[in-house]
């Protein structure tokens, strides 16, 4: 699980969209593309606990997926 400090750009844009949106309450999901953030979801309504097993429960459902609904061609 990774734990380091969330980037800047992430917190500017989610401060941004709440301010904007109006929104003082939610659970933001923002990927970084490089040094750029993009929102994913946010959920107003949300749990306090992450996925049970962690970042490698979550990595090998999705390669599992990835697996059974693809070929891959190559290393990329």
């Amino acid at each position: 699980m990774q734990h380091s400090p969330v980037p800047q750009a992430a917190i500017d844009l989610a401060l941004h969209l709440a301010r904007t949106l109006d929104i003082n309450h939610a659970g933001w999901d923002i990927a970084m593309v490089g040094d750029h953030p993009y929102v994913i979801e946010f959920n107003r309504l949300f749990g306090s606990q992450g996925i049970e097993g962690g970042n490698a429960r979550l990595q090998d459902a999705i390669l599992q997926y990835l697996h059974s609904h693809s070929t891959p061609t190559g290393p990329n």
